[in-house]
């Protein structure tokens, strides 16, 4: 069980439906932070895992997609930070079932703001 934990804008531009009560993830990573980033004419997402801070910007299309899309980009991250296989596959797997919701950790929105300033 993963949860994104949405900030307003995102979930206004993606039109998506929160969760009121949205269970904890159950990953080792934990919930994930979502947000936009505007860099010239580039639309990216940018993904922060709560407990780690570990950050995935990918960008941003059809919400349809936005799921394995994501999936890709943590795996990717993951592998590029040596992590063994049998760990990134895990913790893939355990993303199968996604919930949306708002956001509720202001450090890590502070966190998440700082590496938008620093990313443009």
């Amino acid at each position: 069980m993963l949860t994104f934990r949405c900030t307003q804008r995102v979930l206004r531009r993606l039109g998506i439906e929160t969760t009121a009560d949205a269970p904890l993830s159950t990953t080792r990573l934990g919930d994930w932070y979502v947000n936009l980033l505007l860099v010239r004419r580039h639309r990216l997402l940018i993904f922060v895992s709560e407990p780690t801070l570990l950050s995935v910007f990918i960008p941003v299309n059809e919400l349809s997609t936005l799921i394995p899309r994501f999936r890709r980009g943590l795996a990717e991250v993951l592998q590029a930070l040596g992590a063994p296989t049998r760990a990134v596959e895990a913790e893939i797997s355990d993303t199968e079932t996604v919930a949306f919701a708002a956001t509720v950790n202001r450090s890590v929105l502070g966190s998440m703001n700082d590496l938008i300033f620093q990313a443009k």
